[in-house]
């Protein structure tokens, strides 16, 4: 889910519950949610290949 998605299925949930800013609120914490957690798989992993020197390079 990308991040116009979530903002265009806020957009139409406001339309019907007239509650703009609880709605706009929770796709915000949503997404805060989705980038950390992604951002800290991508620490661990930076963190695990350049244990081992990184990926293997193809001799020429």
């Amino acid at each position: 889910m990308t991040v116009p998605e979530l903002f265009q299925a806020a957009q139409r949930i406001v339309a019907t519950s007239y509650e703009p800013l609880i709605i706009y609120i929770e796709a915000a914490l949503i997404y805060l949610a989705l980038s950390s957690v992604l951002s800290a798989l991508q620490v661990r992993l930076e963190g695990h290949f350049g244990r081992y020197g990184g990926f293997v390079k193809a001799s020429s």
